[in-house]
């Protein structure tokens, strides 16, 4: 494969599995290429119903599983080619095994990753980043995959697997193959059919010392459980750096987002967090306006599409108007608020901060036109979209 000998290459996707030969030749012998991304238009999964619905045509009538689909022909040498290139990552960093011990402690996992940056730099190896996307994988796919990671170490930077067909114990078996002092600093799960069954794995690895900053598990219905285990893992991990979490439509309820509340009153890295499209009513208002409260780092916070209506603002409001509320963006659209809670909303506006309140049943009545023409005047509110409001 020629384009493995040209220096210069920093991404290669490819759109049918005959070039799967040519990728990792390239994966195996060029340094500069770092960015891998594989989407078959040909094999392309079919758009899936949304959360749990869509995974009762898999199931018998007694709610096991039918047979465990194969993996797909071209994962082995992918991963064979991903566990070549972190064995050469590993052989420049010349890093002792006993790093890797299941004892593995903080300070040996920072001495790791501090290692492998360094090597990167010298040696013009880079941690791959790895796209996955819309290609039908399951957890078949999940045990080819985890056993090539569990043999990389810290060769991966990035894993995007957005739109598959892994359930819970294809994620169970990814999480477990990370180790203390990974590279990983992106691990994007969306739209796959991973239920609460891999809560103690997500537990487990979000309370592992890593380079992890952005974590999506958006669009699977992971449930209080899940979440609350997520959490529960955040605050374990007592070296985190994670600043973006995606839990948007996960079939959050109201013990997942208390858990959520606890969590970030307490956490110092996340700044992005989206909790929209979930299953929350009041209680997910009086829980965020605590939080604003306490959480000193919060800088953009989603609860769009929650149809929770106007119950609870007040919450809400009072940690937005507190001294320490660190936000800068609060996104609000879709939530059924009406004309009285719209204005609660919108008289938190500063020139800092941004409210999107978009499609909230606002009709245009006071106090809310009241309250937005104030702002307007005042130079608080210099911008404003119309999106779904005919009364403007």
């Amino acid at each position: 494969m020629w384009l493995a000998k040209v220096d210069g290459l920093k991404s290669l996707s490819i759109g049918s599995d005959a070039l799967i030969s040519a990728l990792t030749t390239c994966i195996t012998s060029s340094k500069t290429i770092y960015e891998i991304g594989i989407q078959f238009t040909d094999t392309a999964a079919p758009v899936k119903k949304r959360d749990n619905e869509r995974t009762t045509q898999n199931k018998r009538k007694d709610g096991n599983r039918i047979g465990k689909k194969p993996a797909q022909a071209w994962m082995t040498p992918l991963c064979e080619a991903l566990v070549q290139r972190g064995k050469q990552l590993m052989e420049l960093r010349d890093v002792s095994a006993s790093v890797h011990d299941a004892d593995t402690t903080e300070v040996a996992a920072t001495t790791l990753v501090d290692e492998a940056e360094d090597a990167a730099e010298t040696s013009g190896f880079h941690s791959l980043v790895l796209r996955l996307n819309n290609l039908s994988l399951g957890d078949e796919d999940m045990t080819v995959l985890a056993e090539a990671i569990s043999q990389m170490k810290t060769g991966i930077e990035e894993l995007t697997l957005f739109e598959n067909s892994i359930t819970a114990a294809g994620a169970s078996t990814l999480l477990k193959a990370f180790s203390p002092g990974s590279l990983i600093s992106t691990l994007n799960l969306e739209g796959n059919e991973i239920g609460p069954g891999c809560g103690k794995e997500l537990h487990s690895f979000l309370s592992l010392p890593t380079q992890l900053k952005t974590f999506i598990i958006a669009r699977n219905p992971i449930g209080d459980y899940g979440v609350k285990q997520l959490c529960e893992g955040l605050s374990k991990n007592t070296v985190p750096l994670i600043e973006d979490l995606d839990v948007r439509r996960t079939n959050m309820g109201s013990n997942g987002i208390k858990a959520l509340s606890n969590m970030l009153a307490e956490n110092a890295t996340i700044k992005y967090l989206d909790i929209s499209e979930n299953d929350l009513k009041s209680d997910a208002f009086e829980a965020m306006g605590e939080t604003l409260k306490k959480n000193s780092t919060l800088l953009q916070l989603n609860m769009q599409n929650l149809d929770c209506g106007p119950d609870g603002i007040d919450h809400l409001v009072d940690g937005l108007k507190s001294k320490s509320c660190p936000l800068e963006h609060l996104y609000f659209d879709s939530n059924n608020l009406g004309n009285s809670a719209s204005a609660k909303i919108l008289s938190c506006a500063t020139s800092n901060f941004t409210i999107g309140i978009a499609e909230n049943s606002i009709t245009g009545e006071e106090p809310f036109l009241q309250i937005m023409q104030q702002k307007i005047l005042s130079s608080e509110v210099t911008e404003v979209y119309l999106l779904g409001e005919p009364w403007f």
